[in-house]
């Protein structure tokens, strides 16, 4: 920002050193002077926000919070603070979720439809679309993960814990919030179950007391992850299995696989489209399988149900196979393909549209996923007895009533379930995913016409009737990667409603194992 006066310099190092002491009132005071001496300095005006936001974060102070929330809002309107959007949308990110933070909530239903994680959604995700540096995108990532964590979308906060470990794999914070992800979805991990448990400790252990995790988190975090310890201890009856050091072990033999097969693999691992929660890439089986399930108690010989749920849940998992597997013929090109879909007539509309066999897959992949999540409305329909009327049920209908949350669905007091509603949410409020909408609506009640990119770009304005390869592509992973999470988060309210119900069994319950099908 050009060079600046040393007392500028000076004093915004030393608000640093006192917030990163949690001396918020000695930070604000100076920060106020540094201020009133400076008010037009570029540098201070732009440190200004994110220093209220984490000198409210200390005090608590919510008139000083919202200060700095306004103040990063008007610098994004400004045009000199243009190239700083990431930091900007960072730190307004950072004030709205504070906001929520610091609220003792009593409720778990406050999470739905929340205006203050609603909002730091929204800015951390525009932060992270401005490209930042590394340093500062392992920083939103993190604090994105903790954000969709507290939605209840923890499969997508791993993701964000993921890629802040692969910019830095010492980063405390990612570390140990991704292991309690792991520990948050491991009765649902089949066979990872006992890897992720392993692996969640060892990362957490490898974090205590490391000098990043006390100068983020403080011992306030410190001694949660302590806890976080002893609590996958007590759930261990030999601690020596918790020392295994986890390793690649089965490789797939590429030798016996088809070429198809290595393509379907590739592309798969390439866009996390397999339904597990293997934290590391490689080629084991259990990274290369959908092994997510339900593990539930039910009374001996009253298994009825488990199986009824079953049931459904394998064709949810069938469902979104079918799609994945659509999605990578369209891009396989077989040549038994390319010749069959020579044998029905098209004429050629002189644009560039293709028609045949491989964009019609591509298009009945995006409608198989777009279906699927109806169907996960149509289960948590029955699941909850909503009694809905079958006509009127869709993924986007099965929420509210009069524009209120059906209590039903409050009462369950399912964070699972609320992620469902959150990525609903997201349909209804967020441009990308509105486009997903009205491609969806055009396959099925219109046309849809997938045009070369290269000379669609030149000629084309995209209508939703019309749309170039590459767009309808990248839509359709899009697509599949909200369809995976459903599921995902779909079987983890199933099974923890199924156990809380089990704990009303009386008695002791033996395990039984189930057999599967592959």
């Amino acid at each position: 920002m050009g060079r600046q006066p040393l007392e500028v310099i000076k004093k915004l190092k030393e608000i640093e050193t006192l917030i990163s002491r949690d001396e918020s009132k000695e930070a604000l005071k100076i920060l106020r002077r540094l201020k009133k001496k400076y008010p037009k300095n570029k540098t201070v005006v732009l440190k200004e926000s994110g220093f209220l936001i984490d000198i409210a974060g200390i005090s608590k102070n919510k008139k000083v919070l919202i200060e700095g929330i306004v103040k990063g809002k008007a610098a994004l309107e400004t045009k000199k603070f243009r190239k700083y959007k990431s930091t900007i949308n960072y730190n307004i990110a950072n004030g709205y979720h504070t906001l929520f933070t610091n609220k003792k909530y009593k409720r778990l239903s406050v999470i739905l439809d929340n205006e203050n994680l609603i909002n730091a959604k929204k800015h951390f995700a525009l932060a992270l679309k401005e490209k930042p540096k590394d340093e500062l995108k392992t920083s939103i990532l993190t604090n994105y993960g903790n954000c969709l964590d507290h939605l209840g979308r923890s499969l997508e906060a791993l993701y964000c814990y993921n890629q802040a470990l692969e910019i830095n794999p010492n980063h405390s914070m990612a570390k140990g919030n991704r292991a309690k992800t792991l520990i948050h979805f491991a009765n649902i991990s089949g066979a990872l179950i006992e890897e992720n448990y392993i692996t969640a400790y060892q990362d957490i252990k490898s974090i205590i007391n490391k000098p990043d995790l006390l100068a983020i988190g403080g011992n306030f975090a410190n001694q949660q992850f302590k806890e976080e310890l002893l609590r996958i201890e007590r759930l261990c009856r030999d601690k020596d299995v918790l020392k295994t050091q986890i390793r690649c072990t089965s490789k797939q033999t590429n030798s016996s696989l088809t070429d198809f097969e290595k393509h379907y693999i590739s592309f798969c691992k390439k866009h996390k489209l397999f339904l597990n929660f293997k934290v590391t890439e490689c080629n084991c089986e259990s990274a290369l399988a959908d092994s997510v399930f339900i593990r539930i108690l039910t009374p001996i010989n009253q298994d009825k149900k488990f199986y009824l749920l079953a049931k459904k849940i394998n064709e949810i998992k069938e469902d979104f196979m079918i799609s994945r597997i659509l999605l990578t013929e369209s891009l396989y090109k077989r040549k038994e393909y390319a010749s069959i879909s020579k044998r029905t007539t098209f004429v050629d509309t002189l644009d560039y549209a293709n028609y045949g066999v491989f964009s019609g897959l591509l298009k009945n992949s995006f409608r198989v996923a777009y279906n699927t999540l109806d169907k996960i409305a149509f289960f948590i329909n029955d699941y909850l007895k909503l009694k809905m009327n079958d006509n009127s049920i869709y993924f986007h209908s099965i929420w509210e009533n009069r524009n209120r949350i059906k209590n039903k669905i409050k009462k369950t007091k399912n964070i699972s379930l609320f992620a469902i509603y959150d990525l609903h949410l997201d349909f209804k409020n967020e441009p990308d995913y509105e486009k997903i909408k009205k491609i969806r609506n055009s396959i099925t009640h219109r046309k849809l016409i997938i045009y070369d990119s290269l000379f669609f770009k030149q000629n084309k304005k995209e209508d939703y009737e019309n749309i170039d390869y590459d767009t309808m592509l990248s839509n359709t992973i899009k697509l599949m990667k909200i369809l995976k999470s459903a599921i995902i988060y779909l079987i983890n309210f199933v099974e923890n409603e199924e156990n809380k119900k089990s704990k009303k069994i009386i008695g002791t319950v033996p395990f039984t194992y189930t057999k599967t099908i592959q």
